[in-house]
């Protein structure tokens, strides 16, 4: 009689045992990155620092602040041309991320500042975020401002691709 006891309490933990509870490794997700992108937002390179704030183990806002570098494009200019005037860049994100494991599509809204001119520039893009510490994130994504570049002859490229180590 104690064989069946212990035979059927066996049995009946089998199915409420796993491994390794799957959202668990999800909500140890690193929280903070410092990242290096080049291009996209308006800057050549710039170097920011990034929070998440997790929402579900599938969607999270990211907040990013930094700054950049920038030069003046003369792509039209006739004659001798003069050195390209060099701007040092604010620039800052909020974007949503939705998706699973490590892939999310990012959406958000960006700002540039540069000297006397403000760009707003929507964005969204593909993001590789690692689920532990000391990895490298990934994003590559699409930009183009919506206000600003007025006073700034820069060139646009409207994607950028950025890598960081989280923390």
């Amino acid at each position: 009689m104690k064989q069946f006891i212990l035979v059927f309490i066996f049995i009946s933990t089998l199915g409420r045992l796993s491994g390794q509870a799957s959202d668990s490794l999800l909500l140890q997700r690193p929280l903070n990155s410092i990242n290096f992108s080049v291009l996209g937002n308006g800057s050549k390179v710039a170097f920011y620092y990034e929070h998440m704030f997790r929402i579900k183990p599938w969607f999270f806002i990211s907040g990013a602040f930094g700054f950049g570098y920038s030069e003046e494009e003369n792509l039209f200019y006739i004659g001798t041309q003069p050195p390209p005037h060099k701007y040092t860049t604010l620039s800052h994100f909020v974007s949503a991320n939705m998706g699973k494991n490590r892939c999310f599509v990012e959406f958000g809204i960006a700002g540039n500042l540069f000297p006397g001119e403000y760009m707003i520039i929507p964005m969204g893009g593909f993001r590789l975020q690692p689920l532990r510490t000391g990895k490298l994130n990934l994003r590559v994504y699409g930009s183009y401002p919506i206000g600003g570049v007025r006073s700034v002859d820069i060139l646009f490229i409207p994607v950028g691709l950025s890598a960081g180590l989280c923390f």
